[in-house]
C-alpha cells in the first residue's frame, strides 16, 4: 500500500520542501514556548523570557511547573504534533509532496495560540495574535490629546492628616512585622467587596483578623523581588523600581554615621530590642523580655511553587490557590497563639506582603499589595486613601509617637485620613490621582488606565494610548521621575561602586552538605570600570576550634553569572580548605560594556567524611573603579593561610583573554 504523503530525496532538498519543514517546527516551538509563558502567567501574573530557560532543568521548577495547564491548547498543540509527526513519518523515495498534514498541524498550533489570552496589561481578556497586532498599529497612530490629569496643578506633598484613633498614653507596643510573600491585598474580603473585583481566591482567617484592624484597599508594593519589598517596607524608601541594582547594596556602601537610619535602628534607639525571623518561635522569649521588641517575620511557603503538602494541595484547583489556603490556616493558629498568650494586648501587628504575586485579569496587579493594620486600640476601618510600602515605617512611628524622627520621612500614615491626593510610583507606573494612572511604555508612548469606580484598582479600566509631541513629553517627565526615585542613595552614572555581599556571617553545614550562601543577584558593572572581586573565609570545625587535623573538610565554589549564565571569564579552582585554614581571593574584569544583572555566586559544599564544619565568611564584595583599560582578567591575590602551615600564595597573575 502507497504511503498517502510521499516525497523523494531531492525534493528535501529543494527550497520549498525546507521552507515548509522548517515553518512546521518553528510553530510547534512557539507554541511550546507559548504555552510555558502561560503557565508562568497563570501562576505569576508575568511573562517569562528566553533567559528563563535556564531554570527549566531545575528540579524544584519542574515539580511545580509540569501540571496539565490551559487544556484546550495542550489538546491543540498535542494534534498539531500529531499531525507533524505523521507528515514527517510518511516522507518516501517516490510521489509529489502534499503538505496538508504540515499544515493542518500548523493551523492546530495557531488556533490553540488563538485560544490563549494575553496582555500584560489584561491578559485574560484578550489573545496573543490580536493583541500583538492591534498594539503594534496603535503605537503607529500619533496622539495629540493632553492628558486630564496633566492639566491639573499638583497635590501638596505633605498634610498633616486626621487620626483614625490615638494611642493610650504612656503604653510602650510591640510592633510585629507579618511579611507574607506574594500575597496580593485581593486576597482579602473586605478589598474585594470595597473594589468590587471579585476574585476565586479568598483568605478567610486573614479576613476575620481584618475585621479588627485598619485595612487599605488601595495599597501598593513598588517592584518584585523580595529583597526590593523589604527594602522599602523598612527604610520608607523607594525600592529601585527598575531591575538594576538593589538598592540595599547601595545603602551597605554608605558610612553607618552617615547613612539615613532604617526603621529597626530608629526603635533600636528607642529601647526596642529587634529581631528578623523565619519562625515564629523566638516572639514568646522575646515578650518576657525587659524591653519592647520589633520583630520583622517573613513566610516563604506562598513562594512559587508553593510549599504545600500534596494531600493538601489535591483538595484545589491549583497550588497557587493551595498555598494562600494553607497559608491562612497557619496564620489563623499563630494569632490564636498569640491571643492567647496575651501578646496582642500591648502589640501592633502589621500584615503585609513583600511583592505580588499577580491578578488576573488586572493591568498592574503584580503590584497590588497588602495593608492590614492591627493595634490594641483599634476598630474595624477601611483607609481609602494610596499608601505604598513606603508609607510602613513613618505610619509606626506615627502610631508610636515618636513624631521628632518622622520628619525624615515625606510619607504619609496609615492611621490618617488625608484631604488631597497623594503621588506614588511602582515599577514603570505613577499615580498621582487615585483611580488614574500612567504607564511608562517604549517608543515615546505613555498608557493611560482609567479605573471605573474611582478607586486605584477596579473591575474594569478605560485605556488610551498618547504618542506624538504628547507622548515623549509625558515619557520624558515619567522617566525622570523614576530617576530620581532610583538615585535616592546615589547617582545611577557613577561609576566607583562598592557591592558589600556577606559580612561577618556565620554557615554551619552538615556532613557532607551542600549550601548557596550568596546569589549577589542584579549588580551593574559600569562601562570603563575594572571590577574587584574579594572573599575572605574561614574554616573552623563545627563543633569549636581546636587542632586541625590534615583532612580535607570545605570546598568553595565563586561564579560570576550574567543574566543567568556563567561570564566569559577564566575558571577559578579554589583549593580544598582543611579545618582551620582560611582563604584570601581577590580577581578583577575590566568591563568594555555596562553590564546588568550580574550575580555573584557562592556556594561551599562539606567534605568532611565524618562531621560537619563550621564557614566564617568575613567579607563577599565586588567593587568598581573608573578605568578606561586594564586586563580583561586577572588575579590579584589567593592566599591559603593556616596556624600549622606557611602561607600558599599566588597573586599578580593575568590574562589578556577570558
Amino acid at each position: 500500500m502507497k504511503p498517502a504523503i510521499a516525497v523523494r530525496k531531492d525534493q528535501l532538498r529543494s527550497p520549498k520542501a525546507g521552507l515548509l519543514l522548517f515553518c512546521a517546527a518553528f510553530i510547534l516551538f512557539v507554541a511550546l514556548f507559548i504555552r510555558g509563558r502561560f503557565v508562568l502567567a497563570a501562576a505569576m501574573d508575568t511573562f517569562s523570557t528566553f533567559n528563563d530557560l535556564r531554570f527549566a532543568m531545575q528540579e524544584e521548577f519542574l515539580r511545580g511547573s509540569l501540571q496539565v495547564s490551559f487544556p484546550w491548547y495542550t489538546i491543540a498543540l498535542l494534534l498539531g504534533s500529531a499531525f507533524y509527526l505523521a507528515a514527517m513519518s510518511r516522507i518516501d523515495k517516490r510521489g509529489p509532496i502534499r503538505p496538508r498534514y504540515l499544515l493542518i498541524g500548523a493551523a492546530a498550533c495557531l488556533f490553540g495560540a488563538h485560544l490563549l489570552t494575553s496582555g500584560e496589561a489584561g491578559w485574560s481578556s484578550s489573545n496573543t495574535i490580536w493583541l500583538s497586532v492591534t498594539r503594534s498599529i496603535g503605537a503607529l497612530i500619533p496622539s495629540s490629546r493632553v492628558a486630564p490629569w496633566a492639566e491639573r496643578p499638583r497635590p501638596a506633598a505633605s498634610e498633616a492628616g486626621e487620626p483614625y484613633f490615638r494611642k493610650a498614653a504612656d503604653s510602650r507596643r510591640n510592633v510585629l512585622f507579618v511579611v507574607l510573600e506574594g500575597i496580593p491585598g485581593v486576597y482579602l474580603g473586605q478589598v474585594q467587596e470595597w473594589t468590587g473585583v471579585k476574585y476565586p481566591i479568598e483568605m478567610p482567617a486573614l479576613s476575620r483578623i481584618a475585621e479588627r484592624a485598619v485595612v487599605i484597599p488601595n495599597f501598593v508594593n513598588h517592584n518584585r523581588q523580595t529583597i526590593r519589598g523589604l527594602y522599602s517596607l523598612l527604610s520608607g524608601d523607594y525600592c529601585r523600581l527598575s531591575l538594576a541594582t538593589p538598592k540595599i547594596y547601595e545603602y551597605m556602601q554608605i558610612d553607618p554615621a552617615s547613612r539615613r537610619p532604617c526603621l529597626p535602628e530608629i526603635l533600636a534607639q528607642k529601647g526596642y530590642t529587634t529581631a528578623y525571623l523565619q519562625a515564629a518561635e523566638f516572639i514568646g522569649e522575646l515578650d518576657r523580655g525587659p524591653n519592647p521588641w520589633f520583630v520583622t517575620l517573613l513566610t516563604v511557603g506562598t513562594h512559587h511553587p508553593g510549599a504545600v503538602p500534596e494531600q493538601f494541595a489535591a483538595r484545589f484547583g491549583s497550588r497557587k490557590e493551595a498555598a494562600a489556603a494553607y497559608l491562612d490556616q497557619a496564620l489563623a493558629d499563630f494569632m490564636e497563639r498569640l491571643e492567647g498568650q496575651g501578646i496582642l494586648m500591648n502589640t501592633l501587628v502589621l500584615l503585609t506582603s513583600d511583592e505580588s504575586h499577580g491578578v488576573t485579569g488586572q493591568p498592574y496587579g503584580r503590584f497590588w499589595g497588602l495593608a492590614v493594620l492591627r493595634a490594641p486600640e483599634a476598630f474595624g476601618a477601611i483607609n481609602p486613601g494610596v499608601f505604598g510600602l513606603i508609607d510602613i515605617p513613618y505610619s509606626i512611628l506615627d502610631y508610636l509617637g515618636f513624631v521628632g524622627r518622622t520628619e525624615r520621612f515625606d510619607r504619609r500614615s496609615i492611621f490618617r485620613r488625608y484631604a488631597t491626593e497623594r503621588a506614588i510610583l511602582f515599577e514603570s507606573y505613577f499615580s498621582e490621582r487615585k483611580g488614574v494612572v500612567q504607564q511608562l511604555l517604549d517608543g515615546g508612548r505613555v498608557e493611560i488606565l482609567s479605573s471605573s469606580n474611582g478607586e486605584l484598582y477596579s473591575r474594569d479600566y478605560s485605556r488610551e494610548t498618547l504618542s506624538g509631541e504628547e507622548g515623549r513629553r509625558l515619557s520624558r517627565q515619567l522617566a525622570r521621575l523614576q530617576a530620581a526615585a532610583d538615585s535616592s542613595l546615589f547617582d545611577s552614572r557613577r561609576k566607583d561602586r562598592l557591592y558589600v555581599l556577606l559580612e561577618n556571617d556565620d554557615f554551619a553545614l552538615g556532613r557532607k552538605q551542600s549550601r548557596v550562601l550568596s546569589t549577589g543577584q542584579y549588580l551593574e558593572i559600569p562601562r570603563g570600570t575594572m571590577a574587584t572581586v574579594e572573599l575572605h573565609a574561614a574554616v573552623e570545625p563545627a563543633g569549636g576550634s581546636g587542632e586541625a587535623p590534615e583532612r580535607d573538610c570545605l570546598h568553595l565554589i565563586l561564579l560570576m553569572m550574567r543574566e543567568g549564565e556563567k561570564m566569559p571569564l577564566p575558571e577559578l579552582r579554589l583549593p580544598v580548605l582543611k579545618e582551620g585554614q582560611s582563604l584570601e581571593l581577590s580577581f578583577s574584569f575590566h568591563a568594555t560594556e555596562p553590564m546588568t544583572r550580574i550575580w555573584a555566586f557562592l556556594q561551599a559544599e562539606a567534605v568532611h567524611p565524618f562531621r560537619g564544619v563550621l564557614l566564617k565568611v568575613e567579607r563577599l564584595s565586588v567593587e568598581t573603579r573608573k578605568r578606561k583599560a586594564g586586563h580583561p582578567f586577572q588575579i590579584n591575590r589567593l592566599i591559603v593561610k593556616s596556624d600549622h602551615q606557611v602561607p600558599v600564595r599566588l597573586e599578580n597573575m593575568s590574562s589578556d583573554s577570558p
